[in-house]
Order: C-alpha cells, then structure tokens, then sequence
C-alpha cells in the first residue's frame, strides 16, 4: 500500500472518530447537554488503539507484499537461453564424427580392418598386387584419418566467435539477475557452455589420436611389406631371385 493510500486510510478512521465523538451520549435534557467525561476519555483511547492496530495492519501488509515481490523476482526466468545454440554446436560435431571414413570409431569395425590391412605378418601366399592394393588402403586411411582431424578442428576453430558471444551473453545475465532462478539459470547455462567445450575438446583428442594411431600402424606394416618384398627378392619364395657371380675386371 503507498504513503499516499495509508494517509487516506487514516483520514477516514479520524472522520469516523470524531463523528462518533460528536455525537457522543444522548443528552439528559435538550436544553441542558451533559459531556461524559470518562465516557468520552474511553472512546478516545479505544479510538486511539484502533487506529495503532490499523496502521500495524498496514506495516503487516505492506511487507507482505514485498514479500511477495521479492518471491515474484526469483521466480523470474532469464529472458533467453543460450542450450538450443548449445545442442546446434554439438550435432554439427556429432554429424562429423559420424561422418568419419576408414577406420571408423567402433570396436569391431577397429577389429576387423585391422585384421584384413594390418596383419602381423604377411601371408607368404599373398600376390603382390595384393600387397600393392592394400597398402594403398592404408595410405588412404591415414590420409582420412588427417583429413578428418582437420575437419574436426576447423568447425571447433569457426565456432569460438559464437561461444564467446554466449559466454558474454550468460555472464551479463547473470550480473543482471532479478532473483534467485535468474542466477541459477545463468549457472547452468555457463556450465552447458563449459561442458560443450570440454566435449569439443575431448572429442579433438579422440580424432588426433586416431590419426596418429592409423599412421603409426601403416609404418609398421609399411616395414613388414619391405620385409616381405625383401624375402621374396632373394628368393625366400618359389620363382625368387637367385643371385649369380659377377666379375667385374678382367
């Protein structure tokens, strides 16, 4: 209730005093009025007493509404949000980890190519244009595996601009919170924005790794090729070279 709506409120209950007042007792005589004095006394202190506990009524209801406008406030939701931006970056990292070509991000698909292009050792029966062909798969995934690192990292690199923009965003927000809910959304929501660049950055990791990973596996067998081209060469297989004398002077 404002000052102004108070005062009104203890204008009328004075009015209301001093009619009551006025009018008073009865007179004994119409000529003669006769003023109770203790009577009049009373209904001045009872008078008085009311308008005490009326203006505590109105203390008591003014912090009330306070109350209330405070509860309003913290029941106040931030005006915007910043996680449909959020989910965005992550399915358009999500879709190009799912794009990945080659060795892929799953355990029996790992199993299984490094089974057929990664042996141990290569079979003795094994053709050369076989060795040939797959060796090419191998430098074709290493190259796959670089070139999706890259990918990976140009979309982390080409969405700092935005994260930036939302981490000022939410902290403006949370410096310009009303109330209680205002400041935990904005909690929450720099805390999506910390977990999506961590996700960002853990999933980097997992692309290098992978690249370096197949690289490292291609020299390997790049050395048990040459192994195997060299045994043949000196005739370790049928149909190799046999080495014959020369003489160089004569």
């Amino acid at each position: 209730m404002s000052l102004v709506d108070r005062r009104n409120v203890r204008r009328f209950l004075l009015a209301t005093v001093c009619i009551g007042i006025a009018a008073g007792p009865t007179p004994v005589h119409a000529d003669l009025p006769v003023i109770d004095t203790s009577n009049l006394a009373q209904n001045i202190l009872t008078a008085a007493r009311t308008l005490q506990e009326i203006n505590n009524q109105i203390v008591q209801i003014e912090q009330f509404v306070q109350m209330l406008e405070n509860e309003a406030r913290n029941l106040t939701s931030l005006p915007s949000s910043i996680i449909s931006a959020l989910d965005s970056a992550v399915s358009q990292i999500t879709t190009l980890m799912n794009a990945a070509t080659g060795i892929l991000y799953n355990v029996t698909n790992v199993e299984s190519q490094f089974s057929q292009f990664y042996p141990q050792t290569i079979s003795p029966g094994s053709t050369d244009s076989q060795i040939v062909a797959d060796a090419q798969t191998r430098w074709q995934y290493s190259l796959q595996s670089f070139q999706h690192t890259m990918e990976l990292q140009s979309q982390i690199v080409q969405g700092m601009p935005a994260d930036q923009a939302q981490l000022d965003a939410v902290l403006a927000q949370s410096q310009g919170a009303v109330g209680i809910l205002q400041a935990a959304q904005a909690g929450n929501q720099l805390t999506a924005l910390l977990a999506k660049q961590l996700l960002a950055a853990q999933t980097l990791l997992a692309t290098q790794g992978r690249a370096q990973a197949i690289e490292q596996a291609r020299r390997a067998e790049a050395e048990e090729e040459a192994h195997e081209q060299y045994q043949r060469f000196l005739g370790a297989s049928p149909g190799g070279y046999s080495p014959i004398p020369v003489v160089m002077f004569h």
